[in-house]
């Protein structure tokens, strides 16, 4: 399965300084082991289309072997650490949990 998260910072937090914090904790992230592989990201800079939404500032792209690691990396304390130290910068999150049906 797929986890995918978009990042919405406040205003107030869109500095160099936290970016910086921000990415450094997003790194660390990525490198619990319940994912098979997880990476993050910032809005591609290509041509605008009605159907993109850029107003994001930061993505995290997590699979996992199953729903059940998902569930587990849900209470992972290193998880539950990342949301606790960093959920202040947000002014929005949004989540896409997806069952992989087929890939090639």
């Amino acid at each position: 399965m797929i986890h995918l998260v978009h990042f919405w910072l406040k205003e107030e937090y869109q500095t160099e300084e936290v970016k910086g914090k921000f990415e450094a904790a997003l790194e660390k992230l990525c490198q619990l082991p319940l994912a098979m592989q997880s990476s993050w990201g910032v809005p591609a800079e290509v041509k605008a289309r009605p159907v993109l939404d850029l107003s994001w500032h930061y993505n995290l792209v997590t699979e996992f072997e199953s729903i059940e690691a998902h569930d587990e990396y849900q209470v992972d304390p290193e998880h539950v650490k990342f949301l606790e130290e960093n959920k202040h910068y947000w002014e929005k999150v949004l989540v896409m949990d997806s069952e992989i049906m087929f890939s090639a």
